[in-house]
């Protein structure tokens, strides 16, 4: 069985998208949540495997974030109020769409 490393690589993540958190949010499912969220970093971590059994031959220790091409973190945003999870930009597009819309 795999574990989780250390933790450092994650810790760097969250450090890095603390500037999504100035962006104004809006679920582009239900439309009614402004306030309650939940950021989903993804992480990823080495395995081999057997390709005729399956069994995993190497499992790293550590987990990196995986970033996106400008160096920020990939990470999804969750609704806390209906649990749709997508990507940090449409909730974000769903907020600028509806100043607009005022």
């Amino acid at each position: 069985m795999c574990r989780a490393g250390n933790g450092h690589s994650m810790e760097k993540a969250a450090r890095q998208g603390v500037g999504a958190m100035g962006r104004a949010y809006l679920c582009p499912v239900c439309k009614a949540n402004r306030r309650e969220f939940e950021l989903v970093y993804k992480l990823a971590q080495e395995i081999v495997k057997d390709p005729d059994s399956g069994a995993t031959l190497f499992c790293s220790d550590e987990l990196t974030a995986l970033l996106k091409e400008d160096g920020r973190p990939d990470l999804d945003v969750k609704c806390r109020q209906c649990g749709y999870v997508g990507a940090e930009a449409a909730f974000h597009r769903a907020a600028l769409r509806d100043q607009k819309a005022l």
